[in-house]
């Protein structure tokens, strides 16, 4: 069997001379961080192009490739979430044994021809088939290696402004295809070749492959087989998520805060869309007959919002207790601000849905998506920070994992999302959605109290 070099343990010396060297990403240039974290963070947006630019084109798709049933239509859109989830359980670990770069540009260039298949499909199977293995390939950027990738760059006290800039520019992924569903394809195909055209301006950030690099001469230390390097790798993110109850807790608590933001975009047109256009039934609309998408201001305002405040605050607020804590960090740290969005998102939620049931002025139900969207992109981006930080070196397994959770959510809730305020009127749903956000309010201070013991017990080896 062959052999594949691990990289291996630093000594103190070498550990040394690696805080120093320009090897070291810590040591780029800012402008140069800041240009990596720009260009994973694009291609985070070109998979969340991919998942929204065609969904107002389904209709049209049913009725050229003859589907009959609009649950049936939503498959595409579902079954890319479900590829968004697999892929990273594939791509994340093969991420920590062959570097950042190569996972990239080998998953992307293969993600343009999975668009520019599904342009040309000739039927709804052929789409079904390719919109997963879209989701598969594209998952890198947004299913683990791009967050990851963002934790290479910054050091732990500073790593907040970049994944909190990470996190929101996905969320800007919302185009509308101009000239039919098939045009929505060819324009993803157009904009993930540019994309990959980026990604060879990348350069590597995995540290432990750097280090193994710079100490070339330490290599014939620790070599292991391919297979026992793969099979411990690629089984790395789901044993994090089910063997592991640090882990498994992080990312069920990381999917529910992404299910809300899922539920509250996709209850947005059903609140300002006209009536017929949105099929709302008895549920109350604004029937704003044009603008209707202007109703995304207030949770863009919120999150934007959240984002600089949130990446401002997490960085400080680490600082502040290390240096309390003798100059040593915790990923519970980044804790505290999950606490608080937590804390923020049901006012805004009850805000939101309580004014629209009793048919307020729009400027109210307005003022409570700025709310909600700060407190969960808040929660969102910094649940990501404490996987990272909890879990390193092996953090993109660990964010691949959560992904996974998410993806789940994501791959159910088009199929019954709308449904749930349409069955229940805003007052009752918000009510639901707020109670079982009260229900877990407490989690976040419960990780600060007990999360280090709690990692010492069930500590993650690889």
């Amino acid at each position: 069997m062959a052999e594949i070099t691990q990289p291996p343990a630093m000594t103190e010396d070498e550990d040394s001379l690696w805080d120093k060297v320009m090897d070291n990403p810590y040591n780029w240039s800012a402008s140069e961080r800041w240009t990596a974290v720009f260009t994973v963070a694009v291609t985070a947006l070109v998979s969340t192009l991919a998942s929204s630019l065609p969904i107002p084109g389904l209709d049209e798709m049913r009725s050229e490739l003859s589907v009959s049933s609009a649950q049936l239509g939503l498959l595409s859109a579902s079954i890319f979430m479900l590829g968004v989830g697999a892929g990273p359980f594939l791509f994340a670990p093969l991420s920590e044994i062959y570097g950042r770069r190569p996972v990239y540009l080998s998953t992307m260039s293969i993600f343009i021809f999975t668009n520019l298949g599904c342009a040309l499909a000739p039927s709804y199977a052929a789409i079904v088939v390719l919109r997963f293995l879209a989701g598969a390939f594209g998952s890198a950027g947004p299913g683990g290696v791009g967050v990851a990738t963002c934790a290479d760059l910054f050091p732990l006290e500073t790593r907040g402004k970049a994944l909190s800039f990470y996190s929101i520019t996905p969320m800007t992924g919302y185009l509308i295809p101009a000239k039919g569903w098939r045009w929505g394809y060819w324009v993803l195909t157009i904009i993930s070749a540019a994309n990959v055209l980026l990604l060879f301006t990348l350069r590597e950030t995995y540290h432990p492959l750097l280090r193994a690099r710079l100490y070339s001469a330490a290599l014939t230390r620790k070599q292991k087989s391919v297979r026992e390097v793969l099979s411990t790798a690629l089984t790395r993110p789901p044993r994090m998520l089910l063997g592991n109850p640090v882990c498994f807790v992080a990312c069920i608590y990381y999917a529910f805060i992404y299910a809300c933001i899922y539920l509250m975009i996709v209850s947005l047109p059903l609140l300002y869309k006209p009536r017929l256009a949105s099929t709302s039934g008895g549920l109350f609309t604004y029937g704003w007959p044009t603008n209707w998408g202007l109703g995304y201001i207030g949770i863009s305002i919120g999150m934007t919002f959240g984002t600089v405040s949130t990446g401002l605050a997490q960085d400080r607020i680490y600082k502040y207790l290390s240096r309390r804590n003798g100059g040593n960090g915790r990923p519970e740290y980044r804790l505290v601000v999950t606490q608080i969005g937590m804390i923020v998102f049901p006012i805004g939620l009850l805000v939101y849905g309580l004014t629209a049931e009793a048919q307020a002025h729009y400027l109210l139900s307005q003022l409570g998506t700025v709310i909600l969207g700060l407190g969960l992109i808040a929660a969102f981006t910094t649940i990501q920070g404490f996987l990272v930080d909890a879990f390193s070196p092996f953090s993109a397994s660990a964010i691949a994992a959560a992904v996974f959770a998410r993806s789940v959510a994501s791959c159910v809730l088009p199929i019954f999302g709308a449904e749930i305020f349409r069955n229940l009127g805003w007052g009752k749903a918000v009510g639901v959605l707020a109670g079982a956000a009260c229900s877990v309010v407490w989690a976040p201070a419960a990780g600060m109290k007990w999360g280090e013991r709690w990692r010492a017990r069930w500590r993650f080896e690889g």
